[in-house]
């Protein structure tokens, strides 16, 4: 056997280019599986997170009208006490008395005002303090 006919035999058939393809096509099947893997995973992942947000969006609007079930008399009892003042201002002789009370309110300490915040936002419920910090907070 000559140079050369040992050299042919290394590039065909069984010789040195049949496991280097087979190294190669191995090498492109993990590479796929391991991408279609990655994209499987994904593709759970995503959907996990729908699942979880759908599930949040539920249990907001369960605390909602739970809120809007248990407000009985204090949305409004609120309401009137937050609007009292409010209209005492159209009268000369209640104006000196809203002053003074707000006077008074501002002198009380800063837990207690915080306290009555959240008092009223309890009776209207989060989603309506939230809007109203939204609103407070946009330029």
């Amino acid at each position: 056997m000559n140079w050369l006919s040992a050299l042919k035999g290394l590039f065909t058939g069984d010789g040195l280019v049949k496991p280097v393809t087979e190294l190669i096509t191995k090498k492109a099947e993990l590479k796929a599986a391991k991408e279609k893997q990655t994209a499987e995973i994904q593709s759970a992942l995503q959907t996990k997170k729908l699942e979880q947000i759908s599930k949040a969006e539920d249990y907001e609007q369960a605390w909602n009208l739970a809120q809007i079930n248990n407000s009985g008399w204090k949305d409004e009892m609120w309401s009137i006490v937050l609007a009292a003042p409010c209209v005492a201002c159209f009268f000369p002789f209640f104006q000196g008395y809203v002053l003074e009370g707000f006077k008074i309110i501002e002198s009380t300490p800063e837990w207690y005002r915080y306290f009555v915040g959240i008092a009223i936002s309890a009776a209207f419920g989060y989603a309506q303090l939230n809007k109203a910090w939204k609103w407070w907070q946009s330029p």
